[in-house]
């Protein structure tokens, strides 16, 4: 069987972009600052070409001294909806 590459969920690579921008909005940072000073691709996190990885993730709740629990308790990330 051949393989067809990676699973990809765009619904959630939103709803990550989407929390990523609300996170760096609310606390009044810019794209430089935020890249400067986690060592991550946020302009393509948040340009959407690039799926940030939990370590990522992880070093932006660092920068922001948030917890990861604190990242995905939104009500965005209630998600895959329950069948």
């Amino acid at each position: 069987m051949e393989k067809s590459g990676r699973y990809k969920d765009p619904e959630l690579s939103k709803k990550l972009v989407e929390r990523i921008k609300e996170i760096r909005k609310s606390n009044q940072v810019t794209q430089e600052t935020a890249i400067d000073r986690t060592h991550s691709d946020i302009y393509r996190y948040e340009a959407g070409r690039k799926i940030p990885t939990l370590m990522s993730i992880r070093k932006i709740c660092e920068f922001y001294n948030i917890s990861i629990r604190e990242f995905f308790n939104v009500d965005s990330f209630d998600y895959p909806p329950k069948k």
